[in-house]
């Protein structure tokens, strides 16, 4: 985590440097909501993928460069998860495959860290569009056990998915706690200071490889900047 912050920030005084003096400094805050779920996932083998909704909040700040373009990073707190289901690797007696695992449940606190690229593009006084382009770095601090459901027993299990789940001859892998990808985004800036912003992450990495499986969220967020 602490090589991929400093990397960040090499990148960021990178781009200040090549265009110029910044011109002003902001900070502030958000907090909103977000639609996240797995992608990916090995063919013949996860099905039935689902969203779930989260939420997060967090610090910005923003370095306003000339020319409209500015660079912005901060860090938040979110609550992501994700539903999908299984089916065995092995063939029944008939020669057809079934299911291993109707419901695997995950819910995770994780912390961020982004670095987004914008340009304003003025609408009308005090009234701002910004689109916006960057990656991310993410570490997920704690998993807060959720159901995983195995075919033909009654019961749910919770399970902590940064830890292996064993259950007689069921087994799932630890997920990986790292997590970076890449965003997009828009944001409306009102008064100078009120802003909405929708973004979409996709994650790059893979995070069960057991299963080949990657994240990707949508949220939109309401914010205050100084």
């Amino acid at each position: 985590m602490k090589k991929v912050l400093l990397s960040l920030c090499a990148i960021a005084m990178a781009v200040c440097s090549s265009f110029g003096q910044t011109q002003d400094l902001k900070i502030g805050v958000h907090v909103g909501g977000n639609l996240s779920g797995y992608t990916g996932g090995k063919k013949y083998i996860i099905y039935d993928k689902a969203n779930k909704v989260g939420y997060e909040i967090g610090a910005d700040i923003q370095y306003m460069l000339k020319s409209k373009f500015s660079i912005s990073s901060g860090i938040s707190l979110l609550q992501t998860g994700g539903k999908f289901s299984v089916m065995s690797s092995y063939a029944s007696s008939a020669g057809s495959s079934q299911t291993e695992f109707p419901a695997i449940n995950t819910k995770v606190l994780s912390l961020e860290i982004p670095l987004k690229f914008g340009y304003d593009i003025s609408i009308s006084d005090g009234f701002a569009i910004t689109p916006t382009i960057g990656i991310y770095g993410r570490y997920g601090l704690a998993s807060i056990k959720d159901k995983v459901s195995i075919a033909g027993d009654k019961n749910d299990y919770k399970w902590d998915c940064y830890k292996d789940f064993n259950k007689d001859m069921h087994h799932l892998n630890a997920m990986k706690r790292f997590e970076y990808g890449v965003l997009i985004g828009v944001g409306a800036k009102i008064s100078n200071h009120y802003v909405l912003s929708l973004n979409y992450r996709r994650g790059l990495n893979t995070l069960s490889s057991q299963y080949d499986l990657k994240k990707g969220d949508f949220s939109c967020t309401v914010g205050y900047i100084w």
